[in-house]
């Protein structure tokens, strides 16, 4: 799928959910790509999580234990993985390439489409 597509879904979802998922999920996922930016390696990435425990630190910021924060973060991902697919199933990709290049002599060797993308 196409990155501008997939984020078009990801940010109509995310505003789909309450106040507090939204918030919760998106602090869990600004906090996770700081850290990202940071590591250079795959290693440091996790080493921060081990040694540092960011996400506690989140959890305490939202009145929550470190397993509570995870469950619901885990259950919102779930939700927004649920809601992707369910957009994905309904995309309908109609080729148009015939239509469009069929009086033109010289052909361009691409395809085109027309994407109908539902909007619920």
């Amino acid at each position: 799928m196409n990155y501008y597509l997939s984020e078009l879904f990801l940010n109509r979802i995310l505003n789909s959910l309450s106040d507090k998922e939204r918030l919760l999920y998106t602090s869990v996922c600004e906090m996770e790509d700081k850290i990202a930016e940071k590591c250079l390696t795959p290693e440091a990435f996790i080493n921060q999580f081990t040694n540092y425990l960011p996400h506690k630190d989140l959890a305490e910021k939202f009145d929550l234990k470190l397993p509570e924060l995870i469950k619901a973060v885990n259950e919102i991902d779930e939700k927004i993985n649920r809601k992707l697919e369910e957009i994905y199933q309904k995309i309908q990709w109609i080729d148009c390439t015939k239509i469009a290049y069929k009086r033109m002599e010289d052909k361009p060797n691409t395809k085109l489409f027309y994407v109908n993308i539902p909007y619920n």
